[in-house]
């Protein structure tokens, strides 16, 4: 799995993309798709 991670990182490297945007825009739009509500809070 590192191995993954590592290539994963050369390659945004390499195609200029900043990946900790790039995630924080993801966790972004999973908030707004898999909203929580509530009463689903309490539960877990």
């Amino acid at each position: 799995m590192v191995d993954i991670l590592i290539y994963l990182i050369q390659l945004a490297d390499k195609l200029e993309i900043n990946l900790e945007e790039e995630v924080l825009n993801k966790l972004d739009k999973n908030a707004i798709k898999y909203l929580v509500t509530r009463s689903e809070e309490k539960v877990k």
